[in-house]
């Protein structure tokens, strides 16, 4: 997917040197279910990674929100199957984002 995000090959294979697939079970009542591969959803390696919307900031494509008496500027928080976008109330920022979304979804065929 990465490649077809217009990432180098060389890079993506780096990458993915970088990542690995785990797998899961689910315990209950002190039993253990059978492992299992997660197939879909966002996962460590995938384009839409801190790294994209770090790049993104960079460039001023997207502006995180300020907070604290130091100025730190926030502009994402990744939890296990979550994601926290934050930024100022600007709409072409908004449409950036909207725009990093949609690549993502196009590329990754979600």
């Amino acid at each position: 997917m990465m490649t077809r995000l217009g990432f180098h090959v060389d890079w993506v294979t780096l990458v993915m040197r970088c990542v690995c697939s785990v797998t899961y079970t689910v315990g209950v009542n002190e039993g253990v279910g059978n492992l299992f591969l997660l197939l879909r959803g966002l996962r460590q390696g995938d384009p839409l990674s801190s790294s994209l919307l770090n790049d993104a900031k960079r460039i001023g494509i997207v502006r995180g929100a300020l907070i604290g008496r130091g100025r730190l500027a926030i502009n994402h928080l990744f939890f296990t199957d979550d994601c926290v976008l934050f930024g100022d109330a600007i709409e072409v920022r908004a449409q950036n984002v909207h725009y990093i979304i949609k690549e993502y979804k196009a590329a990754s065929g979600q």
